[in-house]
Protein backbone atom coordinates (compact mmCIF):
# COMPACT_ATOMS: atom_id res chain seq x y z
CA UNK A 1 0.00 0.00 0.00
CA UNK A 2 1.05 3.89 -0.54
CA UNK A 3 2.80 5.36 2.68
CA UNK A 4 1.50 8.55 3.88
CA UNK A 5 4.99 10.33 4.82
CA UNK A 6 7.01 9.98 2.04
CA UNK A 7 6.97 10.77 -2.08
CA UNK A 8 5.47 7.18 -2.80
CA UNK A 9 3.09 8.25 -5.98
CA UNK A 10 5.09 8.46 -9.29
CA UNK A 11 3.07 9.40 -12.23
CA UNK A 12 4.79 9.43 -15.79
CA UNK A 13 3.93 11.03 -19.12
CA UNK A 14 5.19 10.30 -22.84
CA UNK A 15 3.87 10.69 -26.29
CA UNK A 16 6.52 10.92 -29.30
CA UNK A 17 9.83 9.04 -28.35
CA UNK A 18 8.20 7.38 -24.77
CA UNK A 19 8.45 4.12 -25.92
CA UNK A 20 12.32 4.41 -26.06
CA UNK A 21 12.40 6.95 -23.25
CA UNK A 22 10.73 5.35 -20.33
CA UNK A 23 12.86 1.66 -20.78
CA UNK A 24 16.11 3.84 -19.80
CA UNK A 25 13.85 5.52 -17.29
CA UNK A 26 13.03 2.38 -16.01
CA UNK A 27 16.26 0.11 -15.96
CA UNK A 28 17.43 2.94 -13.27
CA UNK A 29 15.08 2.25 -10.53
CA UNK A 30 16.30 -0.68 -7.95
CA UNK A 31 14.65 -3.85 -6.78
CA UNK A 32 12.10 -2.91 -3.96
CA UNK A 33 12.03 0.59 -4.82
CA UNK A 34 9.56 2.38 -2.71
CA UNK A 35 7.07 4.17 -4.43
CA UNK A 36 4.38 3.38 -7.25
CA UNK A 37 5.18 4.45 -10.36
CA UNK A 38 2.07 4.99 -13.08
CA UNK A 39 2.44 5.51 -16.62
CA UNK A 40 0.77 6.68 -19.49
CA UNK A 41 2.25 6.71 -22.85
CA UNK A 42 0.01 7.77 -25.86
CA UNK A 43 -0.39 4.72 -28.23
CA UNK A 44 -3.00 3.97 -30.73
CA UNK A 45 -6.34 2.68 -29.95
CA UNK A 46 -5.87 -0.03 -32.93
CA UNK A 47 -2.19 -1.18 -31.49
CA UNK A 48 -1.83 -4.23 -29.75
CA UNK A 49 -0.85 -3.84 -25.97
CA UNK A 50 2.92 -5.14 -26.39
CA UNK A 51 4.14 -2.08 -23.51
CA UNK A 52 4.27 -4.45 -20.26
CA UNK A 53 6.30 -7.00 -21.88
CA UNK A 54 8.18 -4.40 -23.97
CA UNK A 55 9.57 -2.67 -20.73
CA UNK A 56 9.54 -5.31 -18.31
CA UNK A 57 12.86 -6.27 -20.17
CA UNK A 58 14.56 -3.25 -18.79
CA UNK A 59 13.19 -2.89 -15.62
CA UNK A 60 13.64 -4.67 -12.11
CA UNK A 61 10.01 -3.63 -10.78
CA UNK A 62 6.68 -5.83 -11.94
CA UNK A 63 5.65 -3.86 -15.22
CA UNK A 64 1.87 -4.48 -15.16
CA UNK A 65 -1.26 -3.10 -17.10
CA UNK A 66 -3.23 -1.18 -14.87
CA UNK A 67 -6.87 -2.73 -13.51
CA UNK A 68 -9.97 -1.03 -12.61
CA UNK A 69 -10.46 -0.60 -8.96
CA UNK A 70 -7.36 -2.29 -8.02
CA UNK A 71 -4.94 -1.14 -5.35
CA UNK A 72 -1.70 0.40 -6.14
CA UNK A 73 1.07 -1.36 -4.23
CA UNK A 74 4.57 0.48 -3.73
CA UNK A 75 7.37 -1.11 -5.66
CA UNK A 76 5.36 -1.98 -8.97
CA UNK A 77 4.84 -0.05 -12.73
CA UNK A 78 1.55 0.21 -14.00
CA UNK A 79 0.59 0.89 -17.67
CA UNK A 80 -2.85 2.46 -19.37
CA UNK A 81 -4.56 0.17 -21.21
CA UNK A 82 -4.48 1.35 -24.85
CA UNK A 83 -7.47 3.59 -25.38
CA UNK A 84 -8.59 3.80 -21.19
CA UNK A 85 -7.16 6.32 -19.06
CA UNK A 86 -5.98 5.95 -15.96
CA UNK A 87 -6.92 7.87 -12.50
CA UNK A 88 -5.71 7.41 -9.09
CA UNK A 89 -8.45 7.56 -6.22
CA UNK A 90 -7.71 6.75 -2.89
CA UNK A 91 -5.13 4.51 -2.85
CA UNK A 92 -6.69 2.59 -5.94
CA UNK A 93 -6.91 3.04 -9.53
CA UNK A 94 -9.70 3.77 -12.22
CA UNK A 95 -9.36 2.48 -15.43
CA UNK A 96 -11.96 3.53 -18.41
CA UNK A 97 -13.01 5.02 -21.41
CA UNK A 98 -13.32 8.23 -20.62
CA UNK A 99 -14.10 11.48 -22.65
CA UNK A 100 -10.86 12.01 -24.77
CA UNK A 101 -8.54 14.63 -23.43
CA UNK A 102 -6.13 16.47 -25.67
CA UNK A 103 -7.46 14.34 -28.22
CA UNK A 104 -5.96 11.06 -26.48
CA UNK A 105 -7.28 8.59 -24.62
CA UNK A 106 -5.19 7.65 -22.62
CA UNK A 107 -4.26 11.19 -21.96
CA UNK A 108 -1.39 12.56 -18.96
CA UNK A 109 -3.63 15.58 -18.14
CA UNK A 110 -6.60 13.51 -16.30
CA UNK A 111 -3.90 10.84 -14.68
CA UNK A 112 -1.48 13.60 -13.20
CA UNK A 113 -5.30 15.57 -11.86
CA UNK A 114 -5.79 13.00 -10.02
CA UNK A 115 -2.98 12.23 -8.40
CA UNK A 116 -1.80 15.85 -7.21
CA UNK A 117 -5.55 15.75 -5.76
CA UNK A 118 -4.80 12.18 -3.97
CA UNK A 119 -1.61 12.47 -3.58
CA UNK A 120 -0.62 15.91 -2.80
CA UNK A 121 2.77 16.71 -1.49
CA UNK A 122 3.65 12.75 -2.02
CA UNK A 123 3.28 13.21 -5.64
CA UNK A 124 5.84 13.11 -8.31
CA UNK A 125 4.97 14.29 -11.80
CA UNK A 126 7.19 13.44 -14.21
CA UNK A 127 7.03 14.77 -17.93
CA UNK A 128 9.06 13.00 -20.74
CA UNK A 129 9.51 13.10 -24.77
CA UNK A 130 6.32 13.62 -26.45
CA UNK A 131 4.72 16.45 -28.86
CA UNK A 132 2.02 19.01 -28.05
CA UNK A 133 1.15 19.83 -24.90
CA UNK A 134 -0.57 17.09 -23.11
CA UNK A 135 0.33 16.71 -18.97
CA UNK A 136 1.02 20.82 -19.07
CA UNK A 137 -1.90 21.09 -17.78
CA UNK A 138 -1.47 18.29 -15.19
CA UNK A 139 1.39 19.32 -13.85
CA UNK A 140 0.76 22.80 -12.84
CA UNK A 141 -1.97 20.48 -10.90
CA UNK A 142 0.57 18.81 -8.89
CA UNK A 143 2.47 21.52 -8.21
CA UNK A 144 -0.48 23.13 -7.14
CA UNK A 145 -1.30 20.90 -4.70
CA UNK A 146 2.43 20.68 -3.65
CA UNK A 147 3.50 17.35 -5.33
CA UNK A 148 6.79 17.69 -6.87
CA UNK A 149 7.57 18.20 -10.71
CA UNK A 150 10.39 17.09 -13.02
CA UNK A 151 10.33 17.44 -16.67
CA UNK A 152 13.58 15.86 -18.84
CA UNK A 153 15.63 18.30 -20.45
CA UNK A 154 14.11 19.16 -23.76
CA UNK A 155 17.45 19.23 -25.52
CA UNK A 156 17.89 15.38 -24.52
CA UNK A 157 14.65 14.43 -25.78
CA UNK A 158 13.79 12.59 -28.91
CA UNK A 159 10.64 15.19 -29.53
CA UNK A 160 10.60 18.19 -27.23
CA UNK A 161 6.74 19.59 -27.54
CA UNK A 162 6.01 18.09 -24.27
CA UNK A 163 8.98 19.21 -22.06
CA UNK A 164 9.14 22.78 -23.54
CA UNK A 165 5.25 22.61 -22.59
CA UNK A 166 5.31 21.80 -19.55
CA UNK A 167 8.01 24.14 -18.72
CA UNK A 168 6.30 27.25 -20.17
CA UNK A 169 3.26 26.02 -17.97
CA UNK A 170 4.36 25.49 -14.04
CA UNK A 171 7.44 26.04 -12.47
CA UNK A 172 8.90 23.19 -12.36
CA UNK A 173 11.53 21.89 -9.56
CA UNK A 174 13.82 19.56 -11.75
CA UNK A 175 15.02 19.45 -15.40
CA UNK A 176 17.07 16.46 -16.13
CA UNK A 177 18.17 14.42 -18.88
CA UNK A 178 16.95 10.93 -19.15
CA UNK A 179 19.90 9.31 -17.94
CA UNK A 180 19.91 11.30 -14.97
CA UNK A 181 16.54 10.88 -13.94
CA UNK A 182 17.02 7.53 -11.98
CA UNK A 183 19.12 8.64 -9.29
CA UNK A 184 16.95 12.15 -8.86
CA UNK A 185 13.46 10.09 -8.00
CA UNK A 186 15.46 7.56 -5.87
CA UNK A 187 16.83 10.85 -3.98
CA UNK A 188 13.22 12.11 -3.69
CA UNK A 189 11.07 9.37 -3.01
CA UNK A 190 13.62 9.17 0.23
CA UNK A 191 12.87 12.19 1.77
CA UNK A 192 10.18 13.96 3.21
CA UNK A 193 8.20 15.99 1.61
CA UNK A 194 7.29 19.53 2.90
CA UNK A 195 3.65 20.39 4.25
CA UNK A 196 1.21 19.95 1.60
CA UNK A 197 -1.56 22.95 1.02
CA UNK A 198 -5.07 22.93 -0.01
CA UNK A 199 -6.59 21.27 -2.70
CA UNK A 200 -7.54 24.17 -5.18
CA UNK A 201 -11.30 23.84 -5.31
CA UNK A 202 -11.13 23.98 -9.13
CA UNK A 203 -8.45 21.09 -9.32
CA UNK A 204 -10.73 19.18 -6.80
CA UNK A 205 -13.89 19.51 -8.73
CA UNK A 206 -12.27 18.64 -12.09
CA UNK A 207 -10.70 15.35 -10.46
CA UNK A 208 -13.84 14.27 -9.45
CA UNK A 209 -15.71 14.88 -12.60
CA UNK A 210 -13.29 13.17 -14.35
CA UNK A 211 -13.51 10.35 -12.17
CA UNK A 212 -17.70 10.37 -12.57
CA UNK A 213 -17.21 10.53 -16.23
CA UNK A 214 -15.93 7.00 -16.37
CA UNK A 215 -19.35 5.74 -14.54
CA UNK A 216 -22.73 5.02 -16.70
CA UNK A 217 -24.15 7.84 -16.28
CA UNK A 218 -21.90 9.72 -14.41
CA UNK A 219 -21.52 12.47 -16.66
CA UNK A 220 -25.03 13.46 -16.12
CA UNK A 221 -24.09 15.60 -12.81
CA UNK A 222 -21.12 17.23 -15.26
CA UNK A 223 -23.63 19.06 -17.56
CA UNK A 224 -24.52 21.43 -14.18
CA UNK A 225 -20.75 20.89 -13.14
CA UNK A 226 -18.88 21.91 -16.44
CA UNK A 227 -20.81 25.89 -15.91
CA UNK A 228 -19.36 26.28 -12.67
CA UNK A 229 -15.26 25.96 -13.97
CA UNK A 230 -15.09 29.04 -16.52
CA UNK A 231 -16.96 31.39 -18.91
CA UNK A 232 -19.09 29.72 -22.34
CA UNK A 233 -17.87 30.27 -25.36
CA UNK A 234 -18.64 30.07 -29.26
CA UNK A 235 -16.38 27.51 -29.85
CA UNK A 236 -17.97 23.97 -30.55
CA UNK A 237 -16.34 20.53 -29.60
CA UNK A 238 -14.63 18.80 -31.96
CA UNK A 239 -15.26 15.40 -30.68
CA UNK A 240 -18.95 15.39 -29.56
CA UNK A 241 -20.24 19.43 -31.64
CA UNK A 242 -21.29 20.32 -28.46
CA UNK A 243 -20.37 23.87 -26.54
CA UNK A 244 -16.80 24.72 -24.73
CA UNK A 245 -16.26 26.42 -21.73
CA UNK A 246 -12.56 28.15 -21.09
CA UNK A 247 -11.75 26.81 -17.62
CA UNK A 248 -11.21 30.19 -15.31
CA UNK A 249 -7.94 31.46 -15.46
CA UNK A 250 -6.51 28.99 -18.14
CA UNK A 251 -5.91 28.33 -21.70
CA UNK A 252 -7.89 25.31 -21.79
CA UNK A 253 -11.53 24.40 -23.01
CA UNK A 254 -13.91 21.10 -21.66
CA UNK A 255 -16.93 20.16 -22.87
CA UNK A 256 -20.00 19.02 -20.72
CA UNK A 257 -19.39 15.67 -21.70
CA UNK A 258 -15.84 15.91 -20.71
CA UNK A 259 -13.75 16.12 -23.85
CA UNK A 260 -10.83 18.81 -22.77
CA UNK A 261 -8.74 20.48 -24.94
CA UNK A 262 -5.61 22.59 -24.64
CA UNK A 263 -5.36 25.64 -26.86
CA UNK A 264 -2.90 23.59 -28.70
CA UNK A 265 -4.50 20.28 -28.90
CA UNK A 266 -8.04 22.43 -29.58
CA UNK A 267 -6.43 24.17 -32.60
CA UNK A 268 -4.90 20.53 -33.87
CA UNK A 269 -8.16 18.91 -33.92
CA UNK A 270 -10.13 22.00 -35.89
CA UNK A 271 -7.07 21.57 -38.20
CA UNK A 272 -7.59 17.53 -38.57
CA UNK A 273 -11.85 18.68 -39.24
CA UNK A 274 -11.38 21.51 -41.60
CA UNK A 275 -8.92 19.21 -43.55
CA UNK A 276 -11.53 16.41 -43.50
CA UNK A 277 -13.82 19.04 -44.56
CA UNK A 278 -11.92 20.42 -47.64
CA UNK A 279 -11.35 16.63 -49.27
CA UNK A 280 -15.08 15.78 -48.62
CA UNK A 281 -15.40 18.82 -50.58
CA UNK A 282 -13.11 17.90 -53.18
CA UNK A 283 -14.36 14.39 -53.93
CA UNK A 284 -18.33 15.55 -54.10
CA UNK A 285 -17.35 18.36 -56.94
CA UNK A 286 -15.37 15.52 -58.84
CA UNK A 287 -17.84 13.01 -59.33
CA UNK A 288 -20.32 15.87 -59.76
CA UNK A 289 -17.91 16.95 -62.65
CA UNK A 290 -18.01 13.13 -63.98
CA UNK A 291 -21.56 12.95 -63.92
CA UNK A 292 -22.14 16.20 -65.38
CA UNK A 293 -19.44 14.94 -68.07
CA UNK A 294 -21.71 11.72 -68.65
CA UNK A 295 -24.95 13.43 -68.99
CA UNK A 296 -23.26 16.19 -71.38
CA UNK A 297 -22.19 13.40 -73.71
CA UNK A 298 -25.70 11.77 -73.85
CA UNK A 299 -28.12 11.43 -76.32
CA UNK A 300 -31.01 12.71 -74.05
CA UNK A 301 -28.72 15.99 -73.56
CA UNK A 302 -28.21 16.33 -77.25
CA UNK A 303 -31.96 15.82 -77.76
CA UNK A 304 -32.81 18.39 -75.00
CA UNK A 305 -30.23 21.00 -75.90
CA UNK A 306 -28.54 20.99 -72.39
CA UNK A 307 -24.73 19.92 -73.66
CA UNK A 308 -23.82 23.23 -73.43
CA UNK A 309 -24.77 23.65 -69.96
CA UNK A 310 -23.90 20.55 -68.48
CA UNK A 311 -20.17 21.06 -70.13
CA UNK A 312 -20.26 24.43 -67.96
CA UNK A 313 -21.51 23.03 -65.31
CA UNK A 314 -18.66 20.13 -64.70
CA UNK A 315 -15.99 22.91 -65.99
CA UNK A 316 -16.90 24.71 -62.99
CA UNK A 317 -16.78 22.03 -60.55
CA UNK A 318 -13.51 20.44 -61.76
CA UNK A 319 -12.06 23.99 -61.31
CA UNK A 320 -13.34 24.36 -57.77
CA UNK A 321 -11.94 21.07 -56.89
CA UNK A 322 -8.60 22.16 -58.17
CA UNK A 323 -8.71 25.69 -56.21
CA UNK A 324 -9.37 23.51 -53.18
CA UNK A 325 -6.73 21.31 -53.80
CA UNK A 326 -4.52 24.03 -54.10
CA UNK A 327 -5.63 25.20 -50.43
CA UNK A 328 -5.16 21.69 -48.88
CA UNK A 329 -1.78 21.70 -50.46
CA UNK A 330 -0.47 24.90 -48.73
CA UNK A 331 -2.77 23.92 -45.63
CA UNK A 332 -0.27 21.03 -45.50
CA UNK A 333 2.77 22.52 -45.25
CA UNK A 334 1.82 24.81 -41.92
Amino acid sequence: MLHMKSRDLIVIGASIGGIETIPTLLAQLPDGFPAAVLIVQHVSPGRENRLAALFTRSCKLPVVDAKDKEPIQVGHVYLAPPDHHLLVVEGHMRVGRGPRENRSRPAVDPLFRSAAVTGRNRTIGVILSGSLDDGASGLDHVHQCGGTTVVQDPNSAIHPGMPTAALKATPVDFVVPIGAMGALLKKLVEEVPPPAPEVPPQIALEARMTERALEPGGQEDNVLRTREMGDLTAYTCPDCGGPLWQMSGQNRFRCHVGHAYSVDSLLCEQDAQLEYALWAAVRSLEARHKMLETLAQSEESRAIDRQSRYREDAQESQDNAKRIREVLMQFSRH
